[in-house]
């Protein structure tokens, strides 16, 4: 219990064996061990790649305290997961759900805990929550909590603006209006926590999508995104994400800001529910387009 107790910076001091100011992997490993949180240098590689993206990378001290931090979340939210799995099946069913959801200081309605089971299952084709769903749930709601400022269980307009921010998405007031008038599913011109839920799945696959982080898709990042949609392509990659950027770059800078990639993912899908499900369309015919040559 007391190792818990010691200070981030105390920690980074203490395992900073070269007095460098920066922690290596190896230093991590044994700072994450001698708190119990990470069972393997494997563990310890896998948190260096997550926030250097290499694992011969250093961590400062600000990223240290960052890493442990999450770290100890990480370990509390496992430890959540185990208790509200009442049945002891490794999974999280919607009755549980709903108590995880009042524990973590949510006020759910009697049916939120169900929107939320079925859209996870229409996501993954599983009917209960894994270890892994759970965790990305408890981490968005956190975000929600963190930005639902007057703790009435929805987000407005600008605590709205502040949550995209902090989810590594900057928007204009306008933009973040136009996200609302996408997600607000009740038109209540709030977004509860379902809605919210429904926003972060979106951008995660924004953020996959945006592999050189610049904040926005390129026409070369669509064109590999397009299986990803869900569609099966005809060999012309290029030229379908190039007929898809003309239509959906409304700014015409030759990529796509989030919201309209927002406004492409929801059309998209749109479209995909009003199909057959054993017919695969293209992605032009979802879209409901002709093909169309565009010069690079």
């Amino acid at each position: 219990a007391r190792r818990q107790l010691l200070e981030p910076l105390d920690v980074f001091r203490f395992f900073d064996k070269n007095r460098n100011g920066s922690i290596d992997l190896d230093e991590l490993y044994h700072a994450l061990d001698a708190l119990g949180l990470v069972a393997s240098i494997d563990d310890a590689k896998a948190v260096m790649i997550k926030f250097k993206h290499v694992s011969t990378a250093t961590l400062d001290q600000h990223e240290f305290c960052k890493v442990l931090d999450r770290a100890r979340t990480f370990q509390r939210n496992c430890a959540s997961f185990e208790r509200f799995d009442a049945d002891n099946n490794g999974r999280i069913n919607s009755t549980e759900l709903h108590k995880a959801l009042k524990a973590n200081g949510l006020r759910p309605t009697p049916g939120l805990a169900d929107e939320i089971m079925e859209r996870f299952a229409q996501a993954s084709q599983q009917t209960q929550l894994s270890l892994h769903g759970y965790l990305q749930l408890v981490d968005a709601m956190a975000t929600f909590r963190s930005h639902d400022l007057d703790d009435n269980g929805v987000v407005d307009g600008h605590e709205l603006h502040q949550a995209l921010r902090e989810l590594g998405v900057a928007t204009s007031p306008n933009q973040t209006q136009q996200v609302m008038r996408l997600f607000d599913l009740d038109n209540s011109h709030k977004l509860d926590l379902n809605e919210f839920l429904l926003l972060v799945d979106y951008i995660k696959v924004f953020r996959e999508i945006d592999s050189d982080k610049d904040g926005c898709i390129n026409v070369e990042e669509l064109a590999m995104a397009l299986p990803m949609l869900g569609f099966t392509l005809d060999g012309r990659a290029m030229e379908d994400a190039y007929a898809v950027m003309a239509q959906y770059d409304r700014d015409a800078n030759d990529s796509l800001q989030l919201v309209e990639f927002l406004y492409l993912s929801k059309a998209v899908k749109e479209k995909q529910q009003r199909k057959t499900p054993s017919v695969e369309p293209s992605l032009l015919s979802a879209l409901g387009q002709k093909r169309r040559v565009a010069s690079p």
